[in-house]
């Protein structure tokens, strides 16, 4: 006896320290719960009666069977193990049922194949948490957290357990014998269980204030509790997508036009239930997703997601200002001049950069608009010096590695394409520009009378990253009144870590200065910071001032409007996310994250070194890798021919995606480490991949 009592005890200091976080009180306090139960018979008779210790060792024998049927990795068997070892009565209050019903019911949906075992989460665990939610509302985020689950992933197993009671109703449940007043008006439905001598009752609710459909009479389009209601679905939706992200192939298998044999011709009259959208989007959507934030993604370059970027745009989203002037919402503006001085500093750029200087920051949506802007600024600030009618004599200077987004810029801005100069790279500068050919082309405009008026200069090329010599052409644009601008859109952000702000070096010498948050610095698209030298060349080009426009702030110019830093006239309130992420993360974890993806990117590239049927192409400076399979002679076309074949190859698997470029006419393989979730594993096993592909290519007939 004092043994019982003994176990009893430690049973209950167990119980006390395991369950911390799942305060008794806050179930016991539930005064729609004690209203009820006065009116229902509340002590659980099972049929068979069976001795406590007996029950014990029972409880114990049926979770070492589940252990050993199949390994299931979740903190909630830890802990339905703990709770079956409870004091049967303490089981019962708790779960409504003894512990001995409990197993017999898990064994009969396990007999029956109602409910199965999935990798991550057991029978027993689901109908726990069916029976600690049902009937409670207030329940539902606690018991989340006990067994370490999602809002959605719990949904989606209370509706299982749900289901499969209903199917057995009929051998196991029973009408009760009488029912109480209050709650037949209740608009709850009950399960009773016949293995008990009295009924008894497992309430189920559906939440009062839950809405499952958008009203049509009285719409109310930002309800605060329906917001809330609907963005914990979704965001436990996207939790749960980003859980099973390494599942999706990376590039998307579908063929052209799949979707409209999917999607209604047109839209519904009456309102849906989010959970039908999400169902379409889990089954519709996603398979037409090229997964960007997947681990295996290394094509092109990473367009970064984050919790802190997620968390700004949310908020964003939420407030939905239109900040096209300091009046129409003082913080958006005040507050993106001070995060783009944050980053600004971060990069050590220039004192004019900055909203204490001559010029300053602001966010554009990307790189190509930015790019836009400061080559209309630079064109009008020539034609107002030598006359309107010059148009027609300005020349742009590039590299052919330049984005492509310089050239569609120069259509809009009128600039002729024949004065459109793009300089030839090749891989003795490593695919930057020669100093030299730039100065010779130059000297030629100026031999026939034309005007030089802008270069573009890039820190880190599309094509192999290839890093332009600021400092040399930075005075020759300043020798030739020329606008100097730098697009560092991918690899600016590098730049933040002192080992690379060498390639930064000259900046202060540009008229402008470009990078992309959204790309690699953990920020949400878009996001793409723009800082200027003058300010007021940029304001003179896209100023615009319409009389409805016109307020006190502005006209006593003591505000910034950033309408007149950018081509449209609205915008969002983007500074938002990239304020969320330095301030959630800060420099030193920004720091590490983008070290980390260079690690990695000198890690492949030393896989490919290893093997002697593939080269390095190009020296590597960041994250990206160029490299191609060798062919079988030296044969450039069919060299290029056998790397078309093994991209193709890599991609169909679904395993990774990667891309390519072309280098002094070769096709070359491009492997750009830089999602979120990326891991020296994902690495190996991308390397992997390309080694079978290309032995099957290799093994097959020779290319002819």
């Amino acid at each position: 006896m004092n043994y019982r009592k003994t176990k009893l005890r430690e049973r209950k200091l167990m119980k006390k320290k395991l369950m911390g976080d799942m305060d008794v009180k806050k179930f016991e306090e539930d005064e729609e719960f004690y209203e009820i139960i006065k009116h229902l018979l509340m002590a659980i008779r099972v049929i068979f009666y069976v001795l406590n210790e007996f029950m014990i060792v029972m409880s114990e024998q049926h979770v070492k069977r589940l252990l050993t049927q199949r390994q299931i990795t979740t903190k909630g068997l830890n802990y339905i193990y703990n709770i079956l070892n409870q004091d049967p009565e303490h089981f019962r209050q708790r779960y409504r049922m003894y512990p001995d019903v409990f197993i017999k019911l898990c064994s009969i949906f396990r007999e029956k194949t109602l409910l199965q075992n999935t990798r991550f989460i057991c029978i027993e665990e689901m109908l726990a948490t069916f029976l600690l939610i049902v009937g409670y509302n207030n329940r539902y985020c606690l018991v989340c957290d006990t067994f370490g689950r999602s809002h959605f992933t719990t949904s989606i197993n209370f509706n299982k357990v749900l289901k499969a009671l209903n199917t057995i109703a009929s051998d196991m449940l029973a009408k009760p014998r009488s029912l109480p007043s209050k709650l037949k008006e209740n608009k709850r439905f009950y399960l009773y269980f016949k293995s008990t001598r009295h009924p008894f009752h497992l309430f189920v609710s559906s939440p009062p204030t839950r809405t499952t459909r958008m009203d049509n009479v009285g719409l109310k389009p930002m309800d605060a509790e329906q917001l809330r209601d609907y963005a914990h679905q979704m965001v436990d939706f996207i939790a749960d997508y980003y859980n099973s992200i390494e599942s999706f192939p990376v590039l998307s298998q579908v063929q052209p036009g799949y979707l409209h044999k999917l999607i209604p011709d047109s839209a519904p009259n009456h309102p849906e239930s989010l959970q039908n959208v999400l169902d379409d989007v889990q089954a519709k959507i996603l398979p037409g997703v090229t997964h960007w934030q997947s681990p295996n993604y290394f094509a092109y370059y990473p367009s970064n997601s984050s919790v802190a970027g997620f968390l700004g745009e949310m908020l964003s989203a939420g407030l939905n200002i239109v900040g096209f002037s300091w009046i129409t919402s003082p913080a958006a503006t005040e507050l993106e001049m001070i995060v783009l001085d944050w980053l600004g500093k971060m990069l050590k750029l220039p004192e004019h950069f900055l909203s204490t200087g001559q010029g300053g920051g602001v966010i554009q949506g990307t790189a190509s608009e930015a790019v836009l802007v400061v080559l209309l600024a630079a064109r009008d600030k020539a034609l107002r010096k030598v006359g309107k009618n010059a148009l027609e004599k300005l020349v742009v200077y590039a590299s052919d590695q330049t984005h492509a987004s310089l050239q569609k810029a120069c259509q809009i801005a009128g600039i002729h394409p024949e004065n459109c100069r793009i300089l030839k790279t090749d891989s003795s500068t490593n695919y930057s520009i020669s100093p030299d050919l730039l100065t010779e082309a130059i000297s030629h405009d100026l031999g026939v009378g034309l005007i030089p008026l802008f270069l573009c200069a890039t820190v880190g090329t599309t094509s192999s990253t290839a890093v332009d010599p600021l400092l040399e052409l930075g005075k020759i644009s300043k020798s030739n009144e020329m606008w100097f601008h730098v697009d560092a859109a991918y690899a600016g952000s590098a730049c933040i870590c002192p080992e690379y702000r060498q390639y930064l070096n000259g900046v202060e010498e540009t008229d402008s200065f470009n990078m992309n948050a959204h790309k690699w610095f953990l920020t949400n698209f878009d996001c793409s910071a723009l800082w200027v030298k003058d300010r007021n060349a940029l304001i003179q080009s896209l100023s615009t001032n319409p009389e409805y426009l016109k307020n006190k702030a502005s006209e006593a110019n003591v505000v910034m409007d950033y309408k007149d830093w950018q081509i449209p006239l609205g915008r969002r309130f983007r500074s938002l996310k990239l304020w969320m992420v330095l301030r959630l993360y800060g420099l030193e974890n920004l720091q590490c994250y983008i070290r980390n993806h260079i690690q990695l990117a000198e890690h492949f590239e030393a896989l490919v070194a290893q093997d002697p049927r593939f080269e390095v192409v190009t020296p590597r400076v960041f994250s990206l890798v160029c490299f191609r399979l060798l062919p079988h002679h030296s044969n450039e076309d069919e060299g290029n021919k056998l790397n078309h074949d093994l991209l193709d190859a890599v991609n169909t698997t679904g395993k990774i995606f990667i891309s390519h470029t072309v280098l002094s006419g070769k096709y070359i393989l491009r492997f750009a480490v830089g999602a979120p979730l990326t891991e020296e594993r994902h690495v190996n096993a991308a390397w992997r991949v390309l080694q079978d592909e290309a032995s099957t290519l290799l093994a097959g007939d020779p290319v002819e």
